[in-house]
């Protein structure tokens, strides 16, 4: 099922928050789905390391 985001903010509104298209392409898929995660890591990268140790639970 794809999903457009001016659809989710009709159905949603406010309580939407949408990622910065900030991508690369990775795998040549045009598109792709599925629950992501954010990890604010500004001038610390143990951050990161800490949420990819965490398990992905499909993510």
């Amino acid at each position: 099922m794809i999903f457009k985001t001016a659809d989710l903010y009709d159905e949603y509104g406010d309580d939407l928050k949408v990622a910065l298209p900030v991508f690369r392409d990775y795998g040549r898929k045009k598109i792709f789905h599925g629950p992501i995660s954010t990890v604010k890591a500004f001038e610390d990268n143990s951050l990161v390391r800490t949420a990819l140790e965490e398990p992905g639970n499909g993510r």
